[in-house]
Order: structure tokens, then C-alpha cells, then sequence
């Protein structure tokens, strides 16, 4: 089992109430230092979105309720066709997602001969 498969399958069972959210802390932490962040992008991105909502938990901005219903987010929305049962994760890996046609912020500030300017007068001074 990758590392994404036990993060999503922890995320899971803190939804479902399986595990505390003190336990899942407890759980995710080895499983977030242990990730290759060269080689397991998919499980770098669930890991930091999970990191990120628990700093929330953390400094008060949610409860624990809420970080649940946060971490829905980040599981899969299972659809039934006639046929056959369709599932789609609401949080796209990288191998799900298209990549930009550039990556970086859309309204590109040029660098402008006075930015050099600025920048050598802030460090003579």
C-alpha cells in the first residue's frame, strides 16, 4: 500500500469516527515525514492539504467537527451509472489533474530597470 492509499484510508476512518482526531495526528505525522517528496507527489499534496486544514484545527480557526468536514473534501464522491459505479475523488492526484500551460502567478509583474534600482539602494543603505 503507497502512502497515499494510507493517508486517504486514514482520512477515512477519522471521517466515519474510527480514530480520534488525537489519533490521527498520531498516525499521519510518521506517514507525513516518511514521504519522498521527490518521488510521491500525489502523497506530498494529500499530506500538505492535511497538514494545512490540522494547523487550522491547531490555532483554533476550526473544531473538530469542521475538520472533518473538511477532510470530505479530500475523499472520493462515488456516482452509479447504469452500468457500473463510478468513483472520483474530489481531491485530483497529479496524474488526474492537467498541468498549466504555466505555472506562477497569472498577473506576472515584469521586472522594471527601477526594481533594480530599488533594490540596490536598499542594500547600500
Amino acid at each position: 500500500m503507497t502512502l497515499y492509499d494510507q493517508i486517504q484510508k486514514l482520512i477515512m476512518q477519522c471521517i466515519v469516527r474510527e480514530v480520534s482526531v488525537k489519533a490521527f495526528r498520531e498516525q499521519f505525522v510518521p506517514l507525513f515525514f516518511a514521504i519522498n517528496r521527490r518521488f510521491d507527489i500525489d502523497a506530498v499534496a494529500l499530506a500538505d492539504s492535511v497538514d494545512s486544514m490540522y494547523s487550522d484545527l491547531l490555532i483554533g480557526d476550526i473544531t473538530e467537527d469542521e475538520f472533518r468536514q473538511k477532510l470530505i473534501q479530500l475523499t472520493p464522491v462515488i456516482t452509479t451509472a447504469d452500468t457500473e459505479i463510478v468513483i472520483e475523488w474530489a481531491f485530483k492526484t497529479a496524474a488526474g489533474t492537467p498541468l498549466p500551460d504555466e505555472v506562477g502567478p497569472k498577473n506576472r509583474i515584469r521586472e522594471t530597470s527601477s526594481d533594480a534600482q530599488l533594490l540596490s539602494f536598499t542594500t547600500c543603505v
